[in-house]
């Protein structure tokens, strides 16, 4: 079973009316007792839905140890009664442990109340051992039984995972709430505040990434709202789907759970002009590329519709601001669309099209975040109009100049949204 998820940060999680039939329980009842024996250094909350409706919940953390080591704990559990089968349990302890192994977990710890036979059983059954009672996981009340099993040897792309956020994880606090906006051709501008930066080639797998309009810059705003992801690696460099979203997925596993994605595209439509923005509603993949780090299904619809809606109320009150919705339609490139292409793209109800933005999309939405999209239109694909990435990069200006005022405030919208 693959179920829908959704990211719901700690501070806002309200617990579900759930029957629990899997005890697993809290660490601890007491606040100053939880923070002495529960050193978190992350936590993370998911709810699981079939057909759009919860059936569940996990809350978990990543508790640090000596050597700098970190083990997962589960901290809460729960499903519907109608979902109650191990199957549905068996997904949310994959889509958990999945996530401790991209940051380095080597354990799953759980507490659990050794009278609580089904609970036991379960564990057993789900490869737990018993081990010491330890304060550190189980506080002061002894009759906790802590179990714990070990999770499986890391693939060669978690460890690079679990490496990124070591580095990026002094970056974050338990407070942080980053809006995630990776910035397309030409588009850094649109980063244009005071903040911490971080070059990303000097990040341990990015050493080779350069592409003209695209600085290579991760920059944490110092307002402590927006983490900034200035250029991107692109299927035509050699990059497959999981390379491609690496770095964004690195960050959502770190907490950044709402991003806005942009691109500079070509105009489709005919009517659109150089400036014009469309906001993805929905789009077609044609490049192939997809990211296969992903335990769960997308959500539908996949562009999140608050922060649509939230787009077009902003684009309405900014003069010179022309907003619409359509399909966006990525290709692999480095070649420009031939005439032939373009006409096939307009048959099929494409707005706009670049290289870019779908495999991001595509990975972030499945581990739960909340995704926007916007294209910015830097050029009108015409037949027998040739079209180079300088021309791209030089149309920057007439997009700046009529949409300066609309991402600052869209972003800063997207920053404030309250969670669904």
């Amino acid at each position: 079973m693959f179920p829908e998820i959704r990211i719901v940060p700690i501070r806002e999680f309200k617990v579900m009316d759930l029957t629990i039939k899997y005890s697993f329980n809290r660490l601890q009842t007491g606040k100053e007792d939880r923070k002495a024996v529960f050193p978190a250094v992350l936590k993370r909350s998911w709810i699981v839905s079939s057909c759009g409706l919860p059936i569940g919940y996990i809350s978990c953390g990543m508790l640090s140890r000596a050597q700098g080591k970190i083990d997962l704990f589960i901290n809460d559990l729960a499903v519907k009664e109608r979902y109650q089968g191990k199957e549905t349990v068996y997904s949310l302890l994959r889509i958990a442990e999945s996530w401790g192994l991209r940051l380095g977990a080597r354990q799953n710890f759980v507490v659990i109340d050794p009278d609580d036979k089904m609970t036991v059983s379960f564990c057993r059954e789900a490869g737990f051992n018993k081990t010491e009672i330890s304060e550190q996981y189980a506080g002061k009340n002894l009759n906790r039984l802590c179990v714990v099993r070990n999770l499986p040897e890391q693939n060669f792309l978690q460890k690079i995972q679990a490496e990124l956020s070591r580095i990026l994880l002094p970056f974050f606090d338990p407070d942080s709430r980053f809006t995630g906006v990776v910035l397309g051709s030409g588009l850094g501008w649109i980063a244009e505040q005071p903040g911490k930066c971080i070059a990303i080639p000097d990040l341990p797998g990015f050493e080779k990434d350069n592409i003209p309009g695209h600085p290579g810059i991760l920059k944490f705003s110092d307002d402590g709202k927006f983490l900034f992801i200035i250029g991107r690696r692109h299927l035509y460099q050699g990059f497959n789907g999981d390379e491609i979203a690496l770095l964004p997925g690195v960050l959502s596993d770190l907490g950044v759970d709402r991003w806005i994605l942009t691109t500079s595209s070509g105009a489709v439509k005919t009517s659109l002009e150089t400036g014009d923005l469309i906001l993805f509603r929905d789009h077609i993949d044609y490049s192939g590329c997809v990211p296969t780090d992903i335990i769960s299904k997308l959500p539908v619809p996949l562009y999140d519709d608050q922060i649509r809606q939230l787009a077009a109320e902003i684009s309405s009150e900014c003069e010179n601001v022309k907003l619409g919705e359509g399909i966006f339609a990525c290709v692999c490139g480095p070649e420009y669309e031939t005439d032939g292409e373009l006409e096939f793209l307009k048959k099929g109800g494409i707005s706009v099209v670049s290289m870019s933005t779908v495999t991001e999309a595509v990975l972030l939405a499945g581990r739960g975040c909340r995704i926007g999209a916007v294209a910015t239109v830097t050029n009108s694909i015409k037949p027998g109009i040739s079209l180079k990435h300088e021309e791209v990069i030089a149309a920057q200006d007439i997009v700046r100049d009529r949409n300066k005022v609309f991402f600052k405030r869209f972003l800063e919208g997207v920053s404030m949204m309250q969670d669904k």
